[in-house]
């Protein structure tokens, strides 16, 4: 502006027709509103919500393959294809897994025009699945400004999730890295609801970072609902089934926001319509959400000594310490004849709380009672646990995973006196287990089991040849020595069962569970427990492998 029209307009008028000008240019615009992004995705400008746009497109829950509806490989087939019409510029198209049967799912994701990317589900993962799907599963993956990081969220044979320490590592890693760039994390569980068992190793991990980045996105699937939510700085997205719901989420990352919405595939309205189903007539679905960028223009690369990361590291490092305690990490006597407490005879709790399977988890400080006449009879100089006929399925009552798992020694021994009824079980019981690392069970015939489960490794078990005895008391003991595992009956040698070269025990999260049915018997949305009972006495766990004395 030159000084005769400053001295014409006056100072105050100068500086509002400046504004103005640098309204009409776009320099004060702003973020459009959700608003404002829906009336142009109504009235198909999609071009006004793209432009200088980055777009990358999510589907998930899936579901395809068999057992599903045969109109499931159909709709996902479409569903990339509509995308390909309507975002041809879309850098990616990632499935935040649960696609169903994973060859027939992957092969229709490679067909599609858009590089695919995805991670696993409930089902598939693991170092197999990274490395064959190499090209589709990476760590990480940047584009300009933006990074994306991808994780495995998988824990075999469990609808919840959980991300192992070497991600939690490599994640921090490449974080480090990235200061000062858009961060959007690509998992199949949730980790602000409900989805990752160990959520807050993670959100402590985001936390710790926050404010390094122009934000933060952790982007999931796994509980088929759509929502949006922040917290600590993060924000957390998911969308619903494509199976469902027939949507899709696209994301365009503009200089100032990221705008999100879902769209739903018209070829599974037309689908529901085949089949007989009232479905949803509308393409868009919801309001749009438009979320702006924060300036971290000024973030440098997080130093490696870092002391807000050492005490990170030192936490993760206690927890791993803790999930490998040494020695004996349990020892049970069910000696008390009272209520449901037993003595704990190790130094690490005072009581243990056993609960039935209809009850809620219970802690030592809120005991609950058993649904079961009797649960206790007289043994040696005290008493053992009855496990039967109701509320036979009983857990520990604090979770005991940072107790008695052999994540540090590879090792592990199970020892308790079990007592069979004159009729033999009936029904498979369980022992002594540690939610999918390791179990200790005896089959319909009283055949002692003693499984465990590898990482990325098919499960080993040593199964005796010949069952327990009926109506005698028997001191059985569980041997893995980190190359096999071993059977002992009486302090006599039963079963061993090689395990392969460099194995190692799968990390469990959950809790021991103890005298448990390992079959369920459903009948009118009841557990029905069968007519018998086994009994239980002197249970132990230790990290190490302690056959009996002479063995």
């Amino acid at each position: 502006m030159t000084a005769p029209l400053k001295r014409l307009l006056g100072a105050s008028a100068a500086l509002n027709l400046l504004a103005m000008a640098l309204s009409i240019t776009g320099a004060f615009a702003g973020p459009p509103t959700p608003e404002q992004v829906g009336r142009w995705l109504a009235a198909g400008e999609l071009d006004k919500v793209t432009e200088g746009a980055d777009t990358f497109l999510q589907v998930t829950d899936a579901h395809v393959g068999p057992g599903r509806p045969d109109t499931a490989p159909r709709v996902l087939a479409e569903t990339l294809n509509e995308m390909a019409e309507l975002y041809p510029q879309a850098m990616f198209v990632v499935s935040t897994g649960d696609g169903g049967h994973e060859t027939q799912f992957t092969e229709t994701m490679k067909k599609s025009v858009l590089k695919p990317f995805f991670v696993p589900g409930n089902a598939g993962g693991g170092v197999q699945f990274r490395e064959r799907f190499a090209e589709y599963f990476p760590w990480s993956h940047r584009h300009g400004k933006i990074a994306f990081y991808f994780l495995d969220t998988r824990l075999p044979f469990n609808h919840e999730g959980w991300i192992s320490r070497d991600q939690l590592t490599d994640l921090h890693q490449e974080l480090s890295k990235d200061a000062g760039k858009l961060v959007f994390i690509f998992g199949h569980h949730n980790v602000q609801k409900l989805g990752i068992i160990n959520f807050d190793d993670l959100r402590d991990l985001l936390a710790f970072h926050r404010g390094r980045y122009q934000g933060i996105f952790s982007v999931a699937g796994h509980l088929h609902v759509d929502y949006l939510m922040e917290s600590g700085g993060v924000h957390y997205q998911a969308t619903t089934s494509l199976r469902d719901t027939g949507t899709y989420r696209v994301f365009h990352v503009r200089e100032d926001c990221v705008i999100s919405y879902d769209r739903r595939v018209k070829i599974w309205i037309d689908a529901k319509k085949e089949m007989g189903i009232q479905a949803p007539t509308d393409t868009l679905v919801g309001t749009p959400r438009v979320i702006p960028l924060t300036d971290a223009s000024e973030a440098e690369p997080l130093p490696g000594t870092d002391a807000g990361y050492r005490k990170l590291a030192e936490r993760f490092a206690w927890r791993a310490n803790q999930e490998g305690a040494e020695g004996t990490v349990l020892d049970v006597r069910f000696d008390e004849g009272d209520g449901i407490r037993a003595r704990d005879r190790s130094s690490w709790q005072n009581g243990l709380c056993l609960e039935s399977l209809s009850d809620e988890s219970c802690h030592s400080a809120a005991f609950k009672k058993v649904e079961m006449p009797s649960p206790w009879v007289p043994h040696g100089d005290g008493f053992a646990m009855a496990f039967g006929p109701r509320g036979a399925w009983h857990a520990l009552g604090f979770n005991t995973k940072t107790l008695c798992s052999p994540a540090r020694t590879n090792q592990l021994t199970l020892e308790a006196d079990v007592r069979l009824p004159a009729e033999g079980p009936g029904f498979p019981y369980g022992i002594i287990s540690l939610h999918y690392s390791y179990a200790l069970l005896m089959k319909e015939d009283g055949t002692l089991n003693f499984g465990l489960t590898l990482e990325d490794g098919p499960s080993v078990w040593a199964v005796a040849p010949q069952p327990l005895k009926y109506d005698e008391w028997q001191r059985v003991t569980a041997v893995y020595d980190g190359r096999k595992a071993t059977l002992y009956v009486d302090g006599k040698h039963v079963v061993s069962k090689t395990c392969p070269d460099g194995a190692r025990l799968r990390l469990s999260p959950h809790g021991l569970r103890v005298g448990y049915y390992a079959t369920r018997n459903w009948v009118d949305g009841k557990n029905i427990a069968p007519p018998v009972k086994f009994l239980l006495d002197n249970l132990r766990v230790s990290n190490h492998a302690e056959p009996p004395p002479g063995r």
